[in-house]
């Protein structure tokens, strides 16, 4: 693959996006990413997993890091981050987020400038920061103006605050109820 996409399977809808956005913006194939929770474009049925994410990330030239509540607490995210930032013939990873909220969740490595999917000006950054890593010039802005729009309404459908405070409510209905039934 050309282009690894490291994520939590609980936000393949943004990583599907972000596939999207490059390869209208970029003219890549499917088979040219590295997608873990798309069938086919991750590790293979049987495959040791770990070294079949090892030689993936090894050979893409771009990686992009998608930080999200959920993501961070994948060990598999900041292991892919930390093997290519540990590789110094290999470009730097490209960190992502939702939006601007989410930026301090690069914590540890917070040195490291995110890009925020919600920010149409930023997704075109993104894309000519992959175009350069790949050696390739993105096609016309409009020709991909419309994956790059989706892009940026899912990032901030996906983590709005209203979907935050609506999720915390649930939540807290659900733990009260179940206390009500255990003590019943």
């Amino acid at each position: 693959p050309l282009v690894f996409i490291s994520h939590s399977h609980s936000d393949k809808v943004l990583a599907r996006g972000l596939c999207a956005l490059l390869r209208d913006a970029l003219a890549l194939g499917p088979e040219d990413f590295f997608v873990s929770s798309e069938e086919g474009r991750g590790v293979a049925p049987a495959a040791n997993i770990q070294q079949s994410v090892q030689a993936a990330l090894s050979s893409a030239s771009t990686l992009i890091v998608l930080l999200t509540p959920r993501s961070v607490l994948s060990r598999w995210v900041w292991l892919e981050a930390g093997t290519r930032l540990g590789q110094t013939h290999m470009a730097n990873p490209l960190f992502v987020c939702p939006s601007a909220r989410y930026t301090p969740l690069l914590g540890p490595i917070g040195e490291q400038k995110a890009l925020n999917l919600d920010n149409e000006n930023e997704l075109v950054e993104l894309v000519t920061a992959v175009g350069k890593t790949l050696q390739r010039t993105p096609r016309d802005f409009l020709s991909y103006k419309p994956a790059l729009s989706d892009l940026a309404a899912t990032a901030a459908r996906e983590y709005s605050v209203t979907r935050e405070r609506r999720a915390a409510a649930v939540s807290w209905v659900k733990r009260d109820w179940l206390a009500v039934a255990l003590a019943v």
